[in-house]
């Protein structure tokens, strides 16, 4: 793999994200409040996973409850039921309360890309969860990113196949109308021709694309030795079923989130993926830290519910958040939360330092991981 790359071929650990860690003396409660706005899908399809996630914005929450002023943190919850136009309305009735100092917003990346004119129309700063669309960030001051974007994601996956596996024949399946899927496809796919591999095929689907077993069937007899798959989970699952029909079993690399979207809606079809790759935020099975051994017993004594990538996101971004609020000397001030939110340097993550830049890109490792007894097993940690 390219050498800019840094690969940690090494044992697991969890570090404690910067403001989960517990305080050093109780704060005396000041009597004031802050408010951080939520945005996630509380309804609809994907409401499981906004559920999820809130786990871990609780779990921040318990572990930092006030802020070192003494102010009370409170969360003011919209549901944006997974769509961006309800994303969009939510994030106009909180921009308009100017007591709240910013959101939360767990959306895909095509309601975020949404989102721009609405967020520095009101100057109120934002961190995208889960998004990892590059052009979030892009040509706007308001909106940072939590999470790693698909440059980086499928640049780490293309030389991982290539540098590593050695595989040089592949072939991309993904969807054209999905902003993060589609751009992700094609970031792999310049990656991976720069480095000498060869693409077969790049398959353009939908969620309603029909007669995969066909596709498949093709990207076989072209001797395909791996699919790098660029679309969403329910769609990956299609397609290790129709592989598995036709009695085929290549090589499979997924993206981000697809193991948390299976456990949270799709555990039925969990054993359909044993044995895919994934890239993603986190990998699990890993020794705890005490730090993290007793935030792990804080969420299974508060929460039911399962753990997954989502209430990790919920957690880590809920504590930059109050990390760039605590730094404010006014802490309903948007201006300088965004300026600070911006100005995160390399704070501990659950499995690494992260730091958000002046871009509002975020920077963090990012793990291959194979998916073996049901669980994110690590395979290579990239910087």
């Amino acid at each position: 793999m390219k050498k800019f790359l840094i690969i940690l071929l090494l044992f697991n650990f969890i570090i404690p994200a910067s403001g989960c860690k517990k305080r050093a003396a109780r704060i005396p409660p000041s009597g004031n409040t802050v408010k951080i706005g939520i945005i996630a899908p509380m309804s609809g399809p994907e409401q499981t996973s906004g559920e999820n996630a809130m786990l871990g914005i609780r779990t921040a929450l318990q572990m930092q409850p006030y802020l070192n002023n003494g102010d009370k943190v409170e969360l003011i919850v919209e549901d944006n039921a997974g769509t961006t136009e309800q994303t969009l309305r939510a994030l106009a009735k909180l921009s308009g309360q100017e007591d709240i100092a910013g959101v939360l917003l767990m959306a895909k990346s095509n309601a975020v890309l949404a989102t721009v004119p609405v967020a520095d129309q009101h100057k109120m700063p934002i961190l995208a969860l889960i998004a990892t669309h590059p052009d979030i960030t892009k040509n706007n001051r308001y909106i940072s990113q939590l999470g790693f974007d698909d440059n980086f994601q499928g640049k780490v996956a293309a030389l991982y196949v290539r540098d590593e596996m050695l595989l040089a024949r592949v072939a991309v399946v993904s969807e054209q109308e999905n902003a993060h899927f589609s751009y992700l496809g094609n970031a792999f796919i310049g990656e991976y021709t720069s480095v000498g591999g060869k693409v077969i095929e790049h398959v353009i689907v939908e969620p309603e694309t029909t007669g995969l077993g066909k596709v498949l069937e093709r990207l076989q007899a072209s001797n395909v030795q791996l699919l790098y798959l660029a679309v969403s989970p329910e769609v990956v699952i299609r397609l290790a079923r129709a592989a598995a029909e036709i009695g085929w079993k290549p090589k499979m690399m997924g993206s981000d989130g697809l193991m948390a979207h299976i456990v949270l809606r799709q555990r039925d079809n969990i054993k359909l993926v044993e044995g895919m790759m994934a890239t993603d935020f986190y990998s699990s099975s890993q020794p705890k830290t005490e730090y993290s051994r007793n935030a792990w017993k804080l969420f299974k004594k508060k929460f039911p519910g399962q753990l997954t990538t989502y209430t990790a996101l919920g957690c880590e971004g809920t504590s930059i958040f109050l990390h760039a609020v605590d730094r404010c000397e006014n802490k309903k001030d948007r201006e300088c939360v965004n300026n600070m939110l911006r100005d995160t340097q390399k704070l501990d993550g659950l499995l690494g330092k992260i730091a958000i830049h002046e871009n509002g890109k975020a920077e963090r490792p990012i793990f291959v991981n194979i998916i073996k007894d049901q669980e994110m097993k690590f395979l290579i940690k990239v910087h």
